[in-house]
């Protein structure tokens, strides 16, 4: 049984995490990339709303990193963050190159496909 509170305060810390991330992100490119409602959107950085698990799943693949989707999956879908683990457990702990791509990125932005 998920346990809907965490599940919202951990999602809400990584929108907020993510948007003061950058000046160029916000709730409504969060909406365009999620394919989530704005309005939804909103309700959940509110903390007025719990998501659906699919809602949930959408958001955490913008605002967090790999190895922080694994950990959010493990601790709040545990059946398939255990399987995410077991399969890609080996795969995922070299993501120490998403800082130098991201730097590159904001250095170079009409390299980003």
């Amino acid at each position: 049984m998920v346990n809907e509170q965490a599940l919202l305060s951990d999602l809400v810390d990584a929108i907020n995490t993510w948007v003061d991330g950058n000046r160029s992100r916000s709730l409504s490119g969060l909406a365009r990339r999620t394919g989530v409602a704005y309005s939804t959107i909103r309700r959940i950085a509110q903390n007025e709303s719990v998501p659906h698990p699919y809602t949930a799943l959408s958001i955490s693949e913008v605002v967090m990193t790999t190895q922080q989707r694994l950990e959010f999956l493990k601790t709040h879908f545990p059946t398939i963050g255990n399987l995410m683990e077991e399969c890609y457990g080996t795969k995922i702990g070299g993501e120490g190159n998403e800082e130098t791509l991201q730097r590159f990125l904001r250095v170079e932005p009409h390299n980003r496909i």
